[in-house]
């Protein structure tokens, strides 16, 4: 039976920042299977958020600040799931792996003269919902930008990654209930990829991952 480094396989698909952060918050190492390292990243996920029988509901409210490296690795990975080719041909396509490359971005920006939220509801801005993933070279450009702006600068290749689906909106501006109902649609990610009949759709991806190697 084969044995596997879990950091070495992780740090293939994912960039250092976010293995450190599995590090750091599950045990990682020797692994005989890809679903041994799918459980390790199932933890993760649990570490973050409330598990029920049919839904998650996150434990964290501002998946921005002291959260951006979790909310990267969950961007990537409903990424790399819900697309129709391999992890190993949209690591090569996208290179997520690499440190740096990619950054969690504001769909409304945090600039108050872009958006409606208020006092009340700033927090908003931070949620999960309310962020996307985006290459530096385009963050850089567009950093913000109001939501029209930004899908103009957004390249067709961010587009179709199922995260940046809420770009092909054709609206000037989100309203607050886009962002909840997109939080709800991330959730609804989640709970399909890490727990739904045991993970069953990211062992599918990993197993395909390691025959491939």
């Amino acid at each position: 039976m084969n044995t596997y480094d879990s950091n070495l396989v992780l740090n293939q698909i994912f960039d250092e920042f976010i293995v450190k952060d599995i590090q750091k918050k599950v045990d990682v190492g020797q692994t005989t299977s890809s679903d041994e390292i799918v459980d390790c990243l199932t933890k993760y996920v649990c570490k973050h958020y409330n598990i029920y029988d049919s839904c998650v509901t996150p434990k964290i409210s501002n998946f921005y600040r002291k959260h951006k490296t979790f909310t990267r690795f969950i961007l990537v990975t409903i990424s790399l799931v819900y697309s129709p080719h391999s992890i190993k041909e949209m690591t090569k396509k996208y290179e997520f792996n690499k440190s740096l490359k990619w950054e969690v971005e504001h769909i409304v920006p945090q600039n108050q003269n872009y958006n409606k939220f208020n006092a009340k509801n700033t927090r908003l801005k931070n949620r999960i919902g309310n962020l996307g993933l985006l290459s530096k070279d385009t963050n850089v450009k567009i950093s913000n930008q109001s939501f029209y702006k930004k899908n103009k600068w957004i390249s067709e290749n961010e587009k179709v990654l199922k995260v940046n689906e809420v770009f092909h909106i054709t609206k000037i501006n989100l309203s607050k209930a886009d962002i909840i109902k997109r939080e709800e649609r991330i959730n609804k990610y989640i709970f399909e990829i890490f727990l739904k009949d045991n993970g069953s759709l990211l062992r599918g991806k990993f197993r395909e991952y390691f025959a491939d190697c």
